[in-house]
């Protein structure tokens, strides 16, 4: 998990922080701090419509180790059917789609990791 935030908001990130401690593991939780338009260019860089607000979006997102951002793009829920973020304050959202996409982004690793280790000789 990773969560990049303005510079100016920092003792309000360290409060954020001790609030996740109390109920989730933090370790492999990374917070980077950004200038505004280091922010900008990275949301952008992603291609996401939305726009942000105060630097910050309700959003979260799926990003694979090719630094490619992943959802879907048959979404029955979506106007456009495109699901590229997904809504942080929505439960069901995080825990059915997100989850399930999630899923789907660590199965293609396993495989490649299969046909990689198949691939190798003794």
């Amino acid at each position: 998990m990773i969560a990049v935030y303005p510079k100016e908001i920092e003792k309000d990130i360290q409060a954020i922080k001790e609030d996740l401690t109390v109920f989730t593991d933090m370790v492999g939780w990374k917070f980077i701090p950004a200038s505004s338009e280091e922010i900008s260019v990275f949301y952008t860089s992603m291609g996401v419509i939305k726009d942000l607000e105060n630097f910050g979006s309700q959003l979260a997102f799926i990003i694979d180790k090719e630094l490619n951002l992943r959802g879907r793009l048959e979404d029955k829920d979506m106007e456009d059917g495109k699901l590229f973020g997904y809504n942080m304050n929505s439960v069901a959202e995080l825990n059915n789609k997100m989850k399930d996409d999630v899923k789907i982004v660590l199965a293609e690793y396993r495989l490649a990791l299969k046909k990689n280790n198949a691939k190798r000789e003794i």
